[in-house]
């Protein structure tokens, strides 16, 4: 009996991928992006929970050793992750720098 292609896609949606977090937040860290909403940038994170997302994150970020570079923030079911120093250029650029 052939599976549902829905039932396939929330089967996707909900695996573990071992390094996922880790791969996102390198390729990440890489970009001269300020930050980015995990849900919205990668789709194979929509499905997931944002309690998951968040402590992925965070987990990914102890192992490459940048807990300090980044801010995670969990809200609205969606995940920030923010590139500390990147922010506050931003910030200067507006003319709110600290």
């Amino acid at each position: 009996m052939p599976l549902d292609p829905k039932l396939i896609e929330q089967l996707y949606a909900t695996r573990r991928v071992k390094g996922g977090y880790l791969s996102i937040l390198t390729q990440a860290s890489e970009s001269d992006e300020n930050g980015f909403a995990a849900k919205e940038t990668y789709p194979q994170l929509k499905d997931k929970a944002s309690a998951t997302i968040y402590q992925g994150f965070r987990n990914a970020a102890e192992k490459m050793g940048i807990s300090d570079q980044v801010t995670i923030i969990n809200s609205d079911d969606e995940v920030y992750v923010l590139f500390n120093e990147r922010v506050t250029l931003a910030d200067t650029a507006n003319g709110n720098g600290k």
